[in-house]
């Protein structure tokens, strides 16, 4: 009997241990779990911030502080509740901001954050607490909460490996707003264009330097080339050619020493491998290095492939012809008229005194052709243009070299209406010969509806200067005209061959 009960109690004391080790265990794991979501929930906060600050930034080119004041590293770390202040110098220096970064207070209400369980809070006074503020470190952008999440047995300022390990959050070193990105790493900030397709870099470069270190910038591995910088921060652009560099802090320009080799081997990459490479060292030693894709930049020209065709109409004359563009494609072909035939038969230039088009003209003014998918150009034109210009765009901006296209028909046929009424019209024909040929015979046909027209009759041109003819002709006794009438004049030339050009005439409504 005693042994029975000693083996009892044995049990139950067992029983009541393995209790408390599993109690132990899920308080522990519920303990882990709550202070892993704050962190969370922290690292959460810290980053959108960031972004909020960087998109910030690239629209109004300032950072939203909630003051003017610029503080130091000693300044800030001064902000921080006294017993923390150490840890937050270490995390300082695990995020490489050091005496050369600058510190402001940021604005959460310019970034239109209304709500927030940090960064907000004030005392009874109404007053923002001091060390309940979030800080925006420049130029590295990192965000930090002089307050501190306290989690752990530790305390957290910022977005440091140790937080990155403990949540799952995705740090972006690269943020889009607009027409802009920027992106961010160890103390260098490069914004650039973000459109899907540019042939402009608009590249800046800010980052502060100090003492003995450098800066280099490459575009073809392996070969770097330094920049020239001054102690403190530097705001650098980097020219559209990549041999030029203007320093806003300076207000002076230096070259690069990119070479044309190196510029070939840059343009011959594959877009996805098109990069800008910016590293910054102290002693031989990278601390700081920011990749910039440049898979959206294109200088390539696009152009014309194959033969252009001229197709002579009768009511209008049509062009087409190929565009191509291998790299951002052909966005649109434009043109405009360089030369028309007036109505003496005389060549003469469309605009008084403009033979030509530049660029800036023809892409916001110049006439839109007609463009299928695979690049293939139609261009209608009224019968009296002799010459155009044509230009094609990429996707990236680039306009391609100009071609001039001459529209020379072996006839050129002119019908001017004068004095249409519902009864009759006058007509001034017009027949000009591009080679030393004779006209055979001339029918001159009518409609009031554009497709049945009267049989045709015979008129005779004769000779008014060099290879030019006219010819006058009245039609009288018209019936069913309603508002407009259309006349169809047939030239026999040559060896038997024939043009015809249809014209349509407005009716003159004030005249009975």
């Amino acid at each position: 009997m005693k042994n029975k009960q000693g083996i009892t109690l044995l049990i139950l004391i067992v029983t009541i241990i393995l209790i408390l080790i599993l109690v132990s265990t899920i308080t522990m794991i519920s303990g882990n779990s709550v202070n892993n979501s704050r962190i969370a929930a922290f690292a959460n906060d810290l980053n959108e911030i960031e972004d909020l600050v960087k998109v910030y930034y690239m629209q109004n080119d300032k950072l939203p502080t909630a003051d003017e004041k610029v503080y130091k590293k000693e300044e800030i770390a001064n902000i921080v509740p006294s017993k923390y202040k150490g840890k937050f110098l270490e995390e300082l220096q695990a995020n490489s901001d050091d005496k050369n970064t600058s510190f402001y207070k940021v604005d959460l209400t310019k970034l239109e954050v209304e709500q927030s369980i940090r960064g907000l809070q004030k005392d009874e006074n109404g007053n923002l607490l001091e060390s309940d503020v979030y800080v925006v470190a420049y130029p590295s952008m990192n965000i930090y909460y002089l307050e501190g999440l306290r989690a752990k047995n530790g305390i957290f300022f910022s977005i440091t490996s140790k937080i990155t390990s403990l949540t799952k959050i995705v740090v972006k070193d690269t943020v889009e707003s607009g027409a802009t990105s920027i992106t961010t790493s160890n103390g260098i900030i490069v914004r650039k264009q973000n459109s899907n397709w540019s042939n402009k870099l608009d590249i800046i470069i800010e980052t502060n330097m100090s003492g003995s270190e450098q800066l280099f910038f490459e575009i073809v591995d392996g070969i770097r080339h330094e920049i020239n910088t001054v102690n403190g921060q530097n705001v650098l652009k980097l020219s559209n050619d990549f041999f030029t560099i203007f320093s806003n802090t300076t207000g002076q320009t230096q070259n690069t020493g990119v070479n044309l080799d190196e510029l070939s081997t840059f343009n011959s990459k594959d877009s996805s491998n098109k990069k800008i490479i910016i590293t910054k060292q102290l002693d031989g030693n990278v601390i700081g290095r920011v990749i910039v894709s440049l898979e959206n930049y294109e200088t390539d020209k696009p152009g014309f492939s194959g033969n252009i065709n001229v197709s002579i109409k009768e009511d209008y004359n049509l062009i087409s012809l190929n565009s191509i563009d291998s790299t951002s494609g052909i966005s649109e072909v434009r043109y405009e008229y360089i030369t028309r035939i007036d109505d003496d038969g005389n060549i003469v230039l469309y605009y008084e005194g403009i033979n030509n088009f530049d660029e800036k003209y023809m892409k916001s003014r110049g006439k839109k052709a007609t463009i299928s998918s695979d690049g293939f150009v139609e261009i209608k034109l009224p019968k009296d243009i002799e010459s155009i210009q044509i230009n094609a765009f990429d996707k990236a901006g680039n306009i391609s070299d100009t071609i001039t296209q001459r529209i020379v028909p072996e006839v050129y046929i002119d019908i001017n209406g004068k004095d249409a009424t519902k009864t009759s019209v006058d007509l001034e024909n017009l027949v000009r010969l591009n080679q030393n040929i004779d006209i055979n015979s001339a029918t001159i046909q009518i409609s009031t509806d554009g497709v049945n027209y009267t049989s045709g009759e015979q008129i005779n041109f004769t000779h008014y200067k060099d290879n030019i003819y006219k010819c006058s002709v009245n039609c009288e006794d018209l019936v069913d005209v309603n508002d407009k009438i259309y006349i169809k004049l047939n030239v026999n030339y040559g060896e038997n061959k024939t043009e015809t050009r249809i014209k349509e005439i407005e009716i003159d409504t004030v005249k009975k």
